[in-house]
């Protein structure tokens, strides 16, 4: 709803409208004559335009790239909020004049300027809705997380080095939270006895980790696949996501994403 109110910051809408009204008031006659006191050149407030033109260029040429993300637009949104608080500005000034000027709008112009907002509270709604199901789309960030709790549990009683934390991360996790601030954050648990090493190899035959049977030589395994590693790996912990809408129990259903595994016996083979 933001962005409806944008056009009014550049374009003489509520002026428009406002004498239009008074006009049709007055006399109700054909409103054609109205442009012959208002040109449409005069419709267009240049004012605002040096802040403008730069950020629909700017979408305008990003709109042309084959890869689109919301967070490309990120540097401009400030320069849209601007506007849109010009043009809510604009119609509420109109709606609500200040003391001393014309007399209070109309009816119609102040259920218009309360329908504003009422769209202005509703996308604040909207916001801390997509805010909550956001909050379970990061599964792998979740699940490395809870794997470094984990370790500082299992590794609180220890009096000597643990074996390292050997750790496989497969895709579904890396492009679900598991980023490099993430594996540094985990770095820093096991109470000074874990060394830590992170391991992301692909789907691709040359860069296939586990082959062979090799899931043994991980410590630990993030994965979407419940049962990776076999019977040597135990589940430690089970992460939610891909959360989406139940509108008949209106809530947000999540199911289990990523799993945390670990290989059996590995605290108790670092003890000496």
């Amino acid at each position: 709803s933001s962005l409806l109110l944008v056009p009014f910051s550049f374009l003489r809408i509520p002026e428009l409208l406002a004498m239009g009204e008074k006009r049709l008031l007055r006399q109700r006659g054909a409103p054609h004559n109205l442009t012959n006191q208002w040109p449409a050149w005069k419709m267009l407030d240049t004012q605002w335009l040096p802040v403008l033109v730069p950020a629909f260029g700017f979408v305008f040429l990003y709109s042309f790239l084959g890869h689109k993300e919301t967070r490309f637009l990120f540097p401009v949104l400030p320069l849209f909020n601007l506007a849109a608080a010009i043009g809510l500005d604009r119609i509420l000034r109109l709606a609500f004049p200040p003391d001393g000027k014309e007399k209070g709008g109309s009816i119609l112009r102040r259920v218009g300027a309360v329908g504003v907002l009422v769209l202005l509270l509703l996308t604040w709604f909207s916001s801390l809705f997509f805010v909550a199901v956001s909050h379970y789309n990061y599964p792998g960030g979740n699940a490395l997380a809870s794997l470094a709790q984990h370790v500082d549990q299992a590794t609180f009683s220890a009096e000597h080095q643990v074996m390292p934390a050997v750790v496989h991360v497969d895709v579904a996790s890396a492009m679900s939270g598991v980023s490099l601030f993430g594996q540094r954050s985990a770095s820093r648990h096991g109470h000074g006895r874990v060394a830590w090493k992170f391991d992301k190899a692909g789907y691709e035959d040359e860069n296939m980790a586990g082959s062979s049977g090799s899931w043994t030589s991980f410590s630990h395994l993030l994965t979407e696949e419940r049962s990776l590693g076999g019977s040597a790996f135990e589940e430690v912990a089970a992460i939610p996501g891909n959360p989406y809408l139940d509108w008949r129990r209106a809530r947000i259903v999540v199911g289990d994403a990523i799993f945390v595994r670990e290989r059996i016996g590995w605290s108790a083979a670092g003890e000496q």
